[in-house]
């Protein structure tokens, strides 16, 4: 099949059934929910802080295959490699010029930031957590079709959001494998067709942020971490 026809045929079938591909809403977060996510998040900053303490990192062989794939650091942990080897390399840490008081005559230096991947990956396997955000390692080489696509796909987004289709367009063509190109011309024409009218006006994108980490029943501030991250878009409805 041609990148062209795969294209059509894309359109076509979402054109068919536009509400299954594309779905907003809106979310509610009472208070209840908000402190208990606040109790969950400080709970595992405390586990966080007894593995440092204890240097003890515990595997969870759970999650050393996800999604058909077997976990980055498999041959660290299975087959004996090192993390320090060149088949890493070490990540830069989210650091104060990122946080909101950057450029400030009273910034200081940050806390670590627990972002919410970090703490998905703390509960997915702590190990896993030490190598990536203590050891800040991260493994060397291609990254999956899906994760490439994926990121693709948000980039597209992020320039859809504030200049429009053919700057999103613009970025699906740059895609290595023609089809990935093709299907991302689809999804984001679809996308165009579904939403170009919708009352939302992207204010900015990628913004970071930080904050300090409370704990929920006293009001006390982590001495250990901050919470903080990015948020893909923060759009006003006109």
């Amino acid at each position: 099949e041609t990148p062209e026809s795969y294209e059509s045929r894309i359109v076509a079938q979402i054109g068919e059934e536009p509400d299954r591909y594309y779905n907003r809403g809106t979310i509610v977060r009472t208070e209840d929910e908000i402190r208990e996510h606040e109790a969950d998040i400080w709970q595992t900053a405390e586990l966080i802080r007894l593995a440092r303490n204890s240097g003890r990192w515990p595997r969870y062989v759970g999650s050393c295959v996800n999604y058909g794939s077997t976990c980055d650091y498999w041959s660290v942990c299975a087959e004996g490699a090192d993390i320090m080897s060149e088949a890493f390399s070490t990540r830069e840490p989210m650091t104060a010029d990122k946080s909101p008081t950057a450029g400030n005559s009273d910034a200081r230096v940050r806390l670590p930031v627990l972002s919410a991947s970090a703490l998905t990956t703390w509960r997915t396997c702590p190990r896993k957590y030490q190598y990536a955000y203590e050891m800040r390692r991260r493994r060397v080489g291609e990254e999956s079709k899906p994760l490439m696509f994926g990121k693709l796909i948000h980039a597209a987004i992020e320039q859809y959001g504030l200049h429009g289709i053919d700057a999103a367009l613009a970025i699906a063509n740059g895609a290595k494998d023609p089809h990935d190109a093709a299907h991302a011309r689809a999804l984001l024409r679809g996308y165009h067709a579904r939403w170009a009218d919708s009352p939302i006006k992207v204010l900015m994108t990628e913004k970071p942020f930080v904050r300090p980490l409370r704990n929920p029943d006293t009001g006390g501030v982590s001495r250990t971490f901050e919470i903080g991250g990015v948020v893909d878009a923060i759009v006003e409805e006109t």
